[in-house]
């Protein structure tokens, strides 16, 4: 199955990702990240993109996961 996923984030000229099919493994698969224990899937990433001085950085076709999630500062 190759389903093409429509999850984007971008933040200004910063920070843009988006996906591009699901995980696939006969094991199970938990990403280590915060929230990851809620509902959502282990997908593929498409491009991870960063580039805040000095941060500069690029992956694809790494491992990520997708979910609805809502931002607020406390500020």
């Amino acid at each position: 199955m190759n389903r093409h996923y429509r999850e984007q984030m971008k933040v200004g000229e910063f920070v843009s990702a988006h996906t591009t099919e699901p995980a696939v493994s006969d094991q199970p698969v938990f990403c280590g990240i915060p929230g990851a224990d809620q509902p959502g899937r282990e997908i593929v990433a498409g491009r991870f993109h960063v580039d805040d001085a000095p941060l500069r950085w690029e992956v694809s076709g790494r491992c990520g996961f997708a979910k609805e999630f809502t931002y607020r500062s406390e500020g």
